[in-house]
């Protein structure tokens, strides 16, 4: 979960026509974003990236016969597509399910410590079986 809107953000794109005469964009995103952790609920810093590679198509049939080294955008005629959403949606598919500090940083403790020695029953204690009431349910033959 994001914690603010504010950040810094580097991005590459190289747009390109291959070798097979697709028109094609690859690049890559670079951002620190503040997340929520979700073990202590404070604010943290995450390092987040996102390489792409996208094909544009014009209708469905072109998309389909595609390679696979690009994922296919349709492209509408009537609609215009937004470079600043396509860079986003990346971005943020590349950000953790579980966001949390690192060990060690979390104000939450995650890893407990042995408290001593274990206390053992000796050979002279019995142990009581929760399941021996049991018995005396079972018919004598």
């Amino acid at each position: 979960m994001l914690e603010s809107s504010e950040g810094v953000l580097s991005v590459k794109l190289h747009f390109f026509v291959d070798e097979e005469g697709i028109r094609s964009l690859e690049g890559c995103a670079q951002a620190t974003v503040t997340l929520v952790c979700q073990r202590c609920l404070e604010p943290m810093d995450y390092s987040v990236e996102a390489d792409f590679a996208i094909s544009f198509a014009f209708h469905e049939d072109m998309a389909r016969s595609m390679t696979g080294r690009y994922d296919p955008i349709v492209l509408s005629p009537d609609k215009r597509m937004s470079l600043v959403e396509l860079i986003e949606d990346d971005l943020l598919l590349s950000l953790p399910m579980f966001s949390s500090h690192s060990d060690g940083e979390c104000q939450v403790k995650t890893v407990y410590e042995d408290q001593g020695p274990a206390v053992e029953a000796g050979d002279d204690q019995k142990k009581s079986n929760p399941f021996s009431i049991l018995a005396n349910l079972k018919k004598p033959e």
